[in-house]
């Protein structure tokens, strides 16, 4: 197991429910399984982010505290993920101003069973082609899958969080710096099912290859809404595609995402055109 926790940003609201508020979730990894919180991550209180109205004061705090606290855990040896942004009632303007993430998820396999709320890729999408647009260097935030395993019902149970959401990494060994490294690097995808068994790119014909488990279409993304699928038969599946990236329409990146035929996807990371 890795040595990692979700640090809880406080919510700006104090006196309404919970499940109204933007609620930030940071997942934090340890580079090391000896490493520890020497001194505990701590934010300014929201009365310090005055602003001309209550939603620029809140919206002050959160980039703020966000930051602060990546910045704590980051000089304290650990990565940083921003878990579930949909469930969380974030906005991409809120991405572009959060430093030092490594990664967003793109899949909460507890948010899609216990609420309903999907965590799709639809924030990740919108992130990285804004990155584009302000020139902000690759690589990008990386693609993540997870359980968010709370442990509320048994494996077998239609609601258990047991192995919905994980990172397929690439890696000699599952040695804790191999695991680390790995995930630090990008040498991984995400899946929730679905299998990515090549990916290839020929940049001098700009054409992607792409070999996975039975789908019912693969699909690749770029920036904004460029975007090419090639979908199965109504009752059949494929298992490969090739693409060209056509440069009018493809600029900056690609990914990859695969549909399966039983409903289980996968996600790809970024990669430079």
């Amino acid at each position: 197991a890795l040595n990692a926790f979700e640090y809880d940003v406080p919510a700006f609201e104090r006196n309404s429910p919970w499940f109204w508020n933007t609620l930030i979730h940071i997942g934090m990894i340890a580079r090391s399984p000896e490493t520890r919180l020497e001194k505990p991550i701590a934010v300014e209180p929201p009365d310090a982010f005055p602003g001309s109205s209550v939603f620029e004061q809140k919206r002050n705090y959160l980039i703020a505290s966000v930051n602060a606290a990546v910045r704590q855990a980051r000089a304290q040896n650990f990565l940083c993920i921003l878990n579930h942004p949909e469930w969380s009632f974030l906005s991409v303007g809120h991405g572009l101003e959060f430093q030092g993430m490594l990664g967003v998820e793109v899949y909460n396999h507890a948010s899609s069973v216990n609420t309903g709320i999907r965590e799709g890729d639809a924030f990740y999408n919108q992130w990285v082609s804004e990155l584009v647009r302000t020139h902000a260097p690759h690589p990008f935030p990386f693609a993540i899958a997870t359980d968010d395993n709370h442990a509320r019902n048994p494996v077998g149970h239609r609601d258990c969080n047991n192995g919905g959401g994980w990172l397929e990494l690439f890696s000699n060994d599952l040695t804790y710096p191999s695991v680390v490294s790995a995930i630090e690097t990008g040498s991984f995808y995400a899946s929730s099912g679905a299998t990515i068994k090549s990916l290839e790119y020929d940049p001098d014909n700009r054409m992607v290859h792409v070999r996975c488990s039975p789908a019912a279409v693969i699909r690749i993304f770029s920036r904004g809404r460029a975007s090419k699928g090639l979908a199965a038969e109504p009752g059949c599946a494929i298992e490969e595609a090739t693409f060209h990236l056509d440069p009018q329409s493809f600029h900056s990146f690609f990914r990859i995402r695969i549909e399966g035929i039983d409903g289980k996807e996968a996600w790809s990371n970024c990669y430079p055109i």
